[in-house]
């Protein structure tokens, strides 16, 4: 018996297909919100950091994992040799001005004042 309906033609099986490429290019896109920054910056003084790719914190971030979890440390057959932690350094981002910290004076207590304690 043949199929009746819409989604069995040509034209409707190839605007599933363009739909599924264009997700697919959206999602994979380097740039978009689900990739990474063009620019990588830690936030200055107050902000917590946003979500940050692992390859921006080390440059072969999976065996840095995998020493981290222990994976293969006890692999006496091959043994695993430990990754180099090198780190890479990102610069901060300010978003404002700090304001100035104005300080008072140290308090002097000096010895001959009389010091009244309120009950």
């Amino acid at each position: 018996m043949a199929s009746t309906h819409n989604k069995n033609s040509k034209n409707n099986y190839n605007i599933e297909k363009n739909r599924n490429i264009r997700h697919c290019d959206y999602k994979l896109y380097e740039n978009s919100s689900y990739g990474k920054a063009t620019n990588t910056y830690l936030p200055d003084f107050g902000l917590k950091p946003g979500q940050l790719p692992r390859e921006e914190l080390h440059h072969d971030p999976i065996n840095v994992e995998s020493d981290l979890f222990g994976i293969g440390s006890t692999n006496l057959e091959n043994p695993k040799t430990m990754t180099n932690p090198e780190k890479i350094h990102l610069q901060n981002i300010n978003f404002f001005d700090r304001p100035n910290v104005i300080l008072p004076e140290p308090l002097v207590m000096e010895k001959n004042q009389r010091i009244t304690m309120l009950k």
